[in-house]
C-alpha cells in the first residue's frame, strides 16, 4: 500500500485506432509540444471531443474514489510523446508548482516498454509501478509523480496531459479548453 492516488483504465481500439491515424496525418507539422494543445484540436478532429469527455468522466471517478472536492473549473493541456527507435524518454515531471494537481498518459500504439513511475517507498522496495503497454493504456497520477519511458526498439505513440485549476498561460499560443464540473454533471464551457 502507498500514498499516491492511480488511476488505470483502457479505451477502446477503435477509437485509439482513430485518433492515431489524425496523428499520422499532422505529425511532420507538430513542432515542440510546448507550442500545441492537443485538446485545441476539436474543430480539425471530432475525436477531441470525444476524448475530452472520457477524460472527464476518468478525472470524475478519480475525485469521487478519493472523497476530493473538484475545483469549479479544470483546464486541460495535451500533446504528444513519439519516440523513434533508440529514443528513450529522461526521468521528468509535469509540474511541482503550486497548481500542480493531475497529469495522465494515454499510450496510442503498443508498446514493448511501459512507462516507469516513480511511487516514493514502494519503488524503493518493489520497483518502479509499471504502466500498461497497450494501446489505450490509460494512467492518471499527481503531476508531481516522477516517471520515465525506457528506450524504446520501436515508434511509440503517448498523448501526454495535465488537469489544472487555473488556466497556465505560461505556454504561448496554447489555448486551455475549460472543463466546467457542476455538481456530479460535466460540461464544456
Amino acid at each position: 500500500n502507498w500514498d499516491v492516488p492511480l488511476w488505470y483504465d483502457n479505451l477502446q481500439d477503435e477509437f485509439i485506432d482513430n485518433i492515431l491515424d489524425k496523428i499520422y496525418s499532422i505529425e511532420k507539422e507538430l513542432g515542440d509540444w510546448k507550442h500545441y494543445n492537443v485538446f485545441s484540436w476539436s474543430d480539425k478532429f471530432p475525436f477531441v471531443n470525444k476524448l475530452l469527455l472520457l477524460l472527464k468522466t476518468m478525472y470524475g471517478w478519480y475525485m469521487e474514489e478519493l472523497n476530493y472536492d473538484r475545483p469549479e473549473k479544470i483546464y486541460i493541456r495535451g500533446w504528444l510523446n513519439i519516440l523513434q527507435p533508440g529514443e528513450c524518454l529522461p526521468i521528468h515531471s509535469h509540474s511541482f508548482h503550486e497548481n500542480s494537481f493531475l497529469s495522465g498518459n494515454l499510450l496510442l500504439s503498443n508498446s514493448e516498454v511501459s512507462t516507469e513511475y516513480v511511487i516514493p517507498n514502494y519503488s524503493t522496495y518493489c520497483g518502479n509501478y509499471l504502466a500498461g503497454k497497450t494501446k489505450g493504456s490509460v494512467l492518471l497520477f499527481p503531476s508531481w509523480v516522477e516517471h520515465f519511458v525506457p528506450v524504446v526498439n520501436e515508434k511509440r505513440y503517448c498523448l501526454a496531459f495535465d488537469f489544472s485549476p487555473e488556466s497556465l498561460d505560461f505556454v504561448s499560443g496554447c489555448p486551455y479548453p475549460k472543463i466546467v464540473y457542476e455538481k456530479r454533471n460535466a460540461t464544456l464551457a
